[in-house]
């Protein structure tokens, strides 16, 4: 990618993850077109995770006013190369961690996680299954009688 840009669309932005991605030049990589009566560009729970440019990346508009918040409400921004003197300027509640070098796909992780996790479950319940006793059956409820 040459100089590659990550649009939300507005109406069309859902909380969207976008990770593990090379933007080359990186001048407009979080541009996001829409008009404005259509709403913030981003849903709260947004990320860009492990986000790489040649450049820093300039940090999304926001009206132009220091914390002012009208891309999105609540974003996260973890190891994307921001311009850092616009930096300084951005929304409260927008997180945003410079050097995280781990996991790089967050996505993948996320789901290698979830797989062990429910292999783990799986595991763990045929073994309780083995382990208990068998139910009595009605033949031998009755024999019991």
């Amino acid at each position: 990618m040459t100089d590659g840009n990550l649009d939300l669309h507005r109406a069309l932005a859902g909380p969207t993850l976008y990770t593990d991605i090379d933007v080359g030049l990186g001048t407009n990589a979080l541009y996001s077109g829409g008009p404005a009566r259509s709403g913030p560009n981003a849903l709260a729970g947004t990320t860009w995770w492990n986000i790489r440019s040649r450049r820093g990346v300039p940090t999304p508009d926001s009206d132009k006013k220091p914390g002012d918040c009208s891309f999105g409400p609540v974003i996260n921004l973890v190891n994307v190369n921001l311009d850092r003197s616009q930096a300084r300027n951005m929304c409260r509640t927008w997180l945003y961690e410079r050097r995280v070098t781990a996991p790089p796909n967050i996505y993948e992780a996320q789901f290698a996680r979830r797989m062990r996790l429910a292999a783990a479950a799986a595991s763990n319940t045929s073994v309780a299954a083995a382990a208990a006793p068998a139910p009595a059956s009605n033949a031998t409820a009755a024999a019991a009688e």
